[in-house]
């Protein structure tokens, strides 16, 4: 794969975060909770570095037509 253990957590953390923040309108502390993660802050840290957007303007930037 190319990557550690932990490193492939994350990435998958970050991927099941994205497909709820682009398909629900769900709190973003309760999806970084159901994937896994207790620190909010730091999600939203490592998330930007991740992706160049916090997940709040990733939502707005990428979510399917809610509701």
């Amino acid at each position: 794969m190319g990557i550690n253990f932990v490193q492939y957590v994350w990435r998958k953390r970050i991927e099941a975060a994205i497909a709820e923040l682009t398909t629900t309108t769900d709190p973003l502390k309760d999806i970084i909770q159901r994937v896994g993660y207790l620190d909010t802050p730091n999600f939203i840290r490592k998330f930007k570095k991740e992706t160049g957007h916090t997940p709040g303007q990733y939502r707005k930037l990428y979510s399917h037509k809610i509701g």
